[in-house]
């Protein structure tokens, strides 16, 4: 998309860019809107508007990788934490927990 709108825009027309990805509600209905209309074809706000939404797309695509990763690590260390718990925990502590759990049962 620079390619296309490699000259750039002036504040007038990423402001109006920015408006009509506002109106489309998110960058994928702007995308469909701008797919079905031929206006497009002759407009640099609109072009500028593509690309913007393009690259919305990109990054909340790879913000949604990054969160799946960080959330595997955060995983991971809760794992490691309570495996480290467990080592520096006397060994009679989780019997008399099971026990207290079992007397809040009744």
């Amino acid at each position: 998309m620079p390619h296309v709108n490699e000259y750039g825009s002036t504040l007038k027309e990423t402001a109006a860019a920015v408006k009509q990805l506002e109106e489309a509600g998110d960058p994928e209905r702007f995308l469909t809107w701008a797919a079905r209309n031929r206006v497009w074809r002759h407009s640099g706000v609109t072009w500028l508007g593509i690309e913007m939404a393009v690259n919305e797309e990109n990054e909340r695509h790879a913000l949604e990788s990054e969160l799946e990763l960080l959330e595997e690590a955060w995983k991971d260390a809760e794992e490691v934490a309570s495996i480290a718990d467990r080592l520096v925990m006397p060994r009679d502590v989780d019997e008399k927990l099971a026990k207290l759990k079992n007397r809040s049962d009744l």
